[in-house]
């Protein structure tokens, strides 16, 4: 059943949309929140994870992403709430996104299936001083790019959106599949309307125990513009439960072959974990950067917030 639950918004989704590409992560295993609204509250506690990725060092102009996430579980409703925040910087354009989750949580006899959605507002904003065109005038100062669709200030614009997502987590198992941009916004300028795509995410991963101390936890995140498919792969190898070690590849063929990472991390203390990801290019950029790097902080409480309590008794003084 949950199979087949599964395979059928799958398949939904990737009839339904077309997308641009999205902001890349290496390690995404670590924080699906940002992708899905349906894993919110799935850790059974509040949580909060911090971001950052500087892409293609030394490349002027080159990606910077941070992002900040933050879920935690509803027991009464059965179900789970989260924030993300995301920020993403390019050249002159820069893209802000804002994001509410929410979940319902359906408990199982072999794990939780959790079916939510997400209210995004996003922001694209164009720095027009940064932009060059072939034809354009840059003497002492003068912005003139001989092209009435350039800006030549800063432009911003606002816009909401919404996504649906599905997730099913067991003791080993989790899957996932999610769309955001289900309606296809555009972010409109004075000259210019720039759609937002639908995007597709699927991600799974799988705990395998080689011994009573050592687990190999394979993982794979597919993206679709449903024009190109990019796919990141990882195997993780965890020691003790605290100290993990791994690496990936992203792209599967000549043509989507983008990089090969290598991270690791440490669970600092019961609530504190970090984590470091290094990016080796593999693309025609290769010899323009170098590499790619990704810091990721997670607090978890590790504390059951509201499970099996019940509501405080106020007394009312008339009724003595």
């Amino acid at each position: 059943m949950i199979k087949n639950l599964l395979l059928l918004l799958f398949l939904s989704l990737a009839i339904i949309g077309k997308a641009q590409q999205v902001t890349q992560y290496s390690l995404y295993m670590l924080n699906p929140s940002l992708f899905n609204p349906a894993y919110a509250g799935m850790e059974e506690s509040l949580s909060l994870t911090g971001v950052f990725r500087g892409q293609w060092a030394g490349l002027n102009g080159a990606p910077s992403q941070q992002a900040l996430t933050t879920h935690m579980p509803l027991y009464f409703l059965s179900s789970g709430i989260g924030l993300s925040f995301e920020n993403d910087r390019i050249g002159a354009r820069r893209y802000s996104n804002f994001s509410l989750q929410y979940n319902y949580q359906l408990q199982m006899n072999t794990g939780t299936l959790s079916i939510g959605t997400n209210v995004d507002l996003t922001q694209i904003n164009w720095d027009g001083t940064q932009l060059k065109s072939p034809d354009g005038i840059y003497i002492d100062g003068q912005i003139n790019h001989n092209d009435d669709l350039l800006p030549t200030n800063r432009l911003g614009a606002l816009t909401p959106s919404f996504g649906l997502g599905v997730f099913f987590k067991s003791k080993k198992l989790s899957l996932g599949a999610s769309m955001k941009n289900l309606n296809e916004p555009s972010v409109s300028y004075v000259t210019v309307a720039l759609p937002l795509n639908r995007h597709l995410y699927f991600m799974g991963s799988y705990e395998i125990d080689l011994t009573g101390r050592i687990a190999l936890i394979p993982s794979i995140f597919l993206k679709s513009d449903f024009i190109e498919l990019q796919s990141d792969m990882s195997l993780q190898i965890k020691v003790d439960g605290n100290i993990f070690v791994g690496g990936g590849v992203r792209g599967f063929d000549a043509n989507s072959l983008d990089g090969v990472s290598i991270f690791g991390g440490w669970q600092i203390s019961k609530r504190m974990m970090l984590a470091y990801n290094y990016d080796i290019s593999t693309s025609y950029l290769a010899n323009v950067n170098d590499g790619s790097h990704e810091i990721l902080l997670k607090y978890t409480l590790k504390e059951e917030i509201g499970k099996g309590k019940l509501p405080k008794m106020i007394y009312n003084p008339r009724f003595l």
